[in-house]
Formats: C-alpha cells, sequence, structure tokens
C-alpha cells in the first residue's frame, strides 16, 4: 500500500508540475512539443508505477511460493523417509517371529538373528545363531520324533531359503550345542 501511495503522490506532483509549465507557455510556438513530451512523460512516469508494483507483488508471491514448496518437499521427503524406516522396521520383526516359529518346530532356539532388507523389501541377507533346545524326557516318543527333525546347517539353509524365498548363500547360521557349537566353542560375536 505504502507503493501505491507513492506512485499516486509522484504522478500528482509530475500533473502540478506540467500544468503550471504549460500554464507559462500559453502563446509558445513550442507548447504543442511540450505537451506531448510532458504526455509521455505522465505515460511512463504511470506506467512504470503500476508495472513496478505489479512485478514487486508477483516477485514476492513467487518467492512465497517457492519457499513454501521447498518446506512442503523437505517435509514430504522426511515423511516418507519415516515411512519407509517404518515399514522396514515392521517387516523385520514380522521376518523374526516367523524365523522363530519355523526354527521351533524343528527344535531350535534363535539366540541372535540379523535381517538384512533390500531396497525393494526382499530378505537380502539374513544371519542366525541357534541353539539345539534340550527336551524333555517325559516321553522317548516325543524325544525321538523331536530328534528326527533335527536338520544340519545346510538342510536348514535349504529349508529357511525356501521358506522366506531366498537364496542360500545369503544366510549364514551358527548352531551351538551345549557348551558349544558343532565346530568347537562358540564366538557370540563373529559371523
Amino acid at each position: 500500500m505504502a507503493s501505491i501511495y507513492q506512485a499516486v503522490r509522484t504522478i500528482a506532483v509530475y500533473l502540478l508540475f506540467s500544468s503550471v509549465l504549460l500554464g507559462i507557455l500559453q502563446e509558445s510556438p513550442y507548447k504543442p512539443y511540450v505537451r506531448l513530451f510532458t504526455s509521455l512523460l505522465l505515460v511512463l512516469f504511470m506506467v512504470r508505477s503500476i508495472s513496478f508494483l505489479s512485478f514487486d507483488e508477483k516477485i514476492e508471491h513467487i518467492l512465497e511460493q517457492a519457499v513454501e514448496a521447498d518446506d512442503f518437499s523437505a517435509k514430504l521427503q522426511k515423511a516418507q523417509q519415516a515411512g519407509q524406516e517404518k515399514i522396514t522396521e515392521q517387516l523385520i520383526e514380522e521376518v523374526k517371529k516367523k524365523a522363530i516359529i519355523f526354527l521351533e518346530e524343528f527344535g531350535y532356539e534363535i539366540l541372535d538373528i540379523e535381517i538384512k532388507l533390500a531396497q525393494d523389501y526382499q530378505i537380502e541377507e539374513m544371519k542366525l545363531e541357534l541353539k539345539w533346545k534340550k527336551q524333555e524326557k517325559d516321553s522317548i516318543e516325543k524325544e525321538k520324533k523331536f530328534s528326527d527333525k533335527q536338520m544340519d546347517k545346510k538342510e536348514l539353509k535349504i529349508a529357511l531359503a525356501e521358506y522366506f524365498s531366498i537364496n542360500q548363500e545369503n544366510i549364514t547360521i551358527k548352531i551351538a550345542l551345549a557348551g558349544g557349537d558343532a565346530y568347537g566353542k562358540m564366538d557370540r560375536g563373529a559371523w
């Protein structure tokens, strides 16, 4: 609004000045040329004032939109990233639950599990540290049935690869027995 008042004031002062000038040159042969010149200057002042006002408003509006779009874009990107992280966490937890259920059926308990997902949320890598569960000796049949299900690492890898639809080479398994694993003492930190 201040720029509009300034433009009106400038034009009013110019009109006053041009009227006084034309009044002084009443009988002069240069009066038509001065009138043409002052009229052109008046048009120039008006165009400059109008274009300046609209140009300022347009630039301000464009800058506001750019800032809003940038803020919105950043917020949208953060929301998408948070959503992807949440989906990844939930998928990993679901895979862990399924792995626990699947391996319990064969008499294994999961001591540690690491799951890595690819960009398309498919299982890229699975690292398992397992322990053979000791069974109750109440029933000889139950113990025999359970020990028949026990698998070695190779068979377990094949079963896990089929169950989770991943490549066998992407599965790492350590099986711990009482006091150590089948290949010596268990090293819990390394795969």
